[in-house]
């Protein structure tokens, strides 16, 4: 094999084994365990004690049309508004992975369910204050 195959190849197998070792450390939450998204759910204590981290997966599991899930954060999640901006997903399995460190707020749009309790705000630390596994 000659060096630019040789170098190409173990590009490749490195780049293979990094994104192994980091797919291993994504967890996936589905919020709200076995109850999904919907009311009657406290969503703040089921938050309580997990520790999320960039990369993560939410799976927000609901009936379609009976409930969906926005973005929001800032006034938007403390008032229960949603910005026009934000995509409304509504396929009653939404993933969403958590794409950068920092606070995370999500709400349903469905007449006065963010009032009643559908919110959510979690917080993603970065990567880098991860436990490495051993």
């Amino acid at each position: 094999m000659d060096n630019k195959k040789l170098s190409i190849f173990i590009l490749v197998a490195t780049t293979l084994v990094v994104h192994t070792l980091a797919g291993d450390d994504v967890k996936t939450y589905v919020v709200g365990d076995d109850k999904g998204w919907t009311l009657g759910v406290d969503y703040e204590a089921w938050a309580k004690g997990k520790t999320f981290y960039e990369g993560d997966i939410l799976v927000f599991k609901y009936t379609p049309g009976e409930y969906n899930m926005i973005f929001a954060n800032g006034d938007f999640l403390t008032d229960c508004k949603i910005c026009p901006a934000n995509k409304v997903h509504d396929s009653g399995n939404d993933e969403i992975t958590l794409g950068r460190a920092g606070w995370h707020g999500f709400i349903c749009g469905i007449a006065d369910h963010c009032k009643q309790g559908m919110k959510l705000k979690i917080e993603a630390l970065s990567t880098d204050v991860k436990p490495k596994a051993v």
